[in-house]
């Protein structure tokens, strides 16, 4: 390239720039679109965390409704004990076959319970997954930052080769230039090898 006339290095030079130009707005374009997706993502798993965690709530108000029942029916069974010799055996057994209605009632909701039970496992998987996601996003934009493109720079100069980087070494001149004219340039990508 020492060679070259100012007019060819001037027109390398723009069309370099032009190059770069091209290849910045990409990445912003692109480093825009994953940020989108990503947080939308997020913004998607909280709502479904928000919603599972108000269901959490209501059935915990069964929860304390169930406590309260059961100590209802402590209080009714020993009312009944205490009363048994005053009652006649039928309002007895009445009452009795009452409180083993509540008792079945006692189980449905102790069944309830160990569902909410399960529900909270479930939360944690979310959360989990959450942090997950979250963890990603970072990765993901830390390698998008790491992707955004750096100035031109001639790395070696000599009579017979021309090295210039940008964008983490990609170009390269592989054979000397040997006082030819540059027709071509050809690019190849090493983005994959930085995602991986």
């Amino acid at each position: 390239m020492r060679h070259y006339s100012d007019e060819q290095l001037k027109g390398f030079g723009i069309h370099l720039n032009k190059i770069k130009s091209r290849f910045t707005k990409m990445t912003k374009v692109f480093t825009h679109q994953g940020k989108v997706a990503l947080y939308s993502k997020l913004v998607q798993s909280a709502q479904n965390e928000r919603e599972r965690l108000h269901v959490r709530i209501d059935e915990m108000d069964i929860v304390l409704e169930i406590d309260n029942c059961l100590t209802e029916v402590e209080i009714e069974i020993k009312n009944l004990e205490n009363e048994e010799k005053d009652n006649s055996m039928e309002e007895w057994h009445s009452e009795m076959r009452a409180s083993e209605g509540d008792l079945e009632k006692l189980k449905a909701k102790e069944e309830l319970q160990r569902k909410l039970l399960e529900l909270e496992e479930q939360k944690e998987q979310t959360l989990a997954q959450i942090d997950f996601m979250q963890k990603q996003t970072n990765r993901t934009e830390e390698l998008l930052d790491h992707l955004s493109l750096s100035e031109w720079e001639v790395i070696e100069w000599s009579d017979d080769q021309a090295v210039f980087t940008c964008i983490y070494d990609t170009i390269d001149s592989p054979s000397p230039l040997q006082s030819q004219l540059l027709v071509s340039l050809s690019w190849k990508s090493l983005t994959e090898r930085l995602l991986t």
